[in-house]
């Protein structure tokens, strides 16, 4: 009984809450906690690359020689004024500079004659097992940094510049090829001296205008190199293909290329090809030049562009005439030369001059409508009226016969048509 009354006592005690008492004194901090461990250290040569354009552009700035050792100094940059760090590591993109390096002759009247290079390999093919020497470009010598952040740099050439000769001129050619994203971009540049300071001269047979006038712009090798003084710096006599024995001196393959379907050798039955990249098959045989092959200044329209009626050469000669022998006995396939065998070039202009002798260059070749005494004919469109929708169109032109107005209703032309086009 007196356990019940307990509880009903311990009940009725618990009353409503009291009023919140003062907040106390705030108690004494705790001691600091153990410090953490140290993060891994940044790299301060490797910083975050700084923004460039997609391009690429080499300048060479300096060539210099020691002894048998040559050196080359340029610059990287984006083609917008922006320094390359080839090395991808400041800017986006690796960046791989090659170099060919070469020795230009001179003829005895000072005039330029062929490039040797220095920088060669020697290339022998899968199939014939031959081997051939070919200049190329190199890229294992010694790359140095001069200032990434100004895209300068130094290359120490590993070809020996055997056989130089301080009064001729030398000549380099440098390829940049940058490498960002999966994608390439493409540079180029030359630059020459003479070591003894003396007048560098210059080899100019054809022109990038006379060039693009077919080929917009070259694209050999893909695409590395795009001018022909670039070209002759390896395509010359010391160059050949060990497969098929063919010289890839760029006079020759050149003239070959381009008269390709009408060469005695092709209309004879031989192909002619280069043997390329990946013993790729290049076959030349059914090309046909798009105007009268005899034309020569089509081509030859630089600073010694004359010099295929002034300095008449065998290796020249047979690049179009190829089979013409100037050597006895005489292979299955092959004339023996009109003139009989010549060791030499020494006595080509006696029967081959500019015009006259024998069989003058430019007689032979500028015949029929190309030969400067041939007719000329040149018609001057100068107006167009009534070509609207339902209307019968109206040109006017002029005629001029060797320079002088023809009137074609007293003295007709063998022919005359017009054609007009349009939507």
């Amino acid at each position: 009984m007196r356990l019940f009354i307990a509880c009903l006592l311990l009940t009725a005690c618990e009353g409503p809450a009291g009023p919140q008492g003062t907040q106390g004194d705030q108690g004494s901090n705790g001691d600091p906690g153990a410090t953490g461990d140290a993060g891994p250290k940044g790299d301060p040569s490797d910083p975050a690359p700084w923004l460039t354009q997609s391009g690429v552009d080499i300048k060479v700035t300096g060539l210099a020689f020691n002894g048998s050792a040559a050196t080359v100094s340029f610059t990287l940059t984006d083609g917008h004024g922006t320094a390359l760090d080839a090395s991808g590591r400041l800017t986006t993109g690796t960046v791989a500079p090659s170099f060919v390096l070469a020795q230009l002759a001179q003829n005895t009247d000072g005039s330029p004659a062929q490039y040797t290079a220095y920088t060669t390999r020697v290339q022998t093919s899968p199939i014939t097992q031959q081997s051939a020497t070919q200049a190329t470009n190199e890229s294992n010598g010694a790359l140095h940094v001069v200032d990434a952040t100004q895209g300068t740099y130094k290359y120490d050439f590993a070809a020996q510049t055997t056989g130089i000769d301080q009064a001729l001129t030398q000549t380099v050619g440098a390829l940049a090829v940058r490498t960002s994203d999966g994608a390439q971009t493409i540079a180029r540049d030359t630059f020459s001296i003479r070591p003894d300071n003396g007048t560098i001269v210059t080899r100019e047979l054809v022109t990038d205008a006379t060039c693009g006038s077919c080929h917009r712009t070259l694209d050999a090798h893909g695409g590395r190199w795009t001018q022909p003084k670039q070209c002759v710096l390896c395509h010359q006599p010391q160059s050949s293909d060990p497969d098929t024995g063919n010289t890839i001196d760029f006079k020759v393959m050149v003239h070959k290329i381009h008269r390709g379907s009408s060469l005695p050798s092709v209309v004879g039955g031989t192909p002619y090809q280069i043997i390329g990249f990946g013993q790729s098959v290049n076959d030349f045989s059914s090309i046909k030049f798009p105007q009268e092959i005899a034309r020569c200044s089509a081509c030859h329209a630089g600073a010694q562009g004359d010099r295929w009626e002034t300095a008449p050469a065998k290796t020249a000669c047979t690049s179009c005439h190829d089979t013409t022998s100037f050597s006895t006995p005489v292979l299955a396939g092959m004339v023996l030369h009109s003139g009989g065998t010549q060791p030499d070039n020494a006595m080509c202009a006696v029967c081959h001059p500019a015009t006259g002798s024998l069989a003058g260059i430019a007689d032979k070749h500028l015949t029929g409508l190309i030969s400067p005494t041939a007719t000329q004919v040149v018609l001057t469109i100068q107006s167009m009226t009534s070509s609207g929708p339902g209307q019968t169109p109206t040109m006017t032109f002029q005629a001029k016969v060797n320079g002088a107005p023809r009137d074609l209703l007293a003295q007709p032309l063998t022919s005359l048509t017009a054609t007009i086009a349009g939507p």
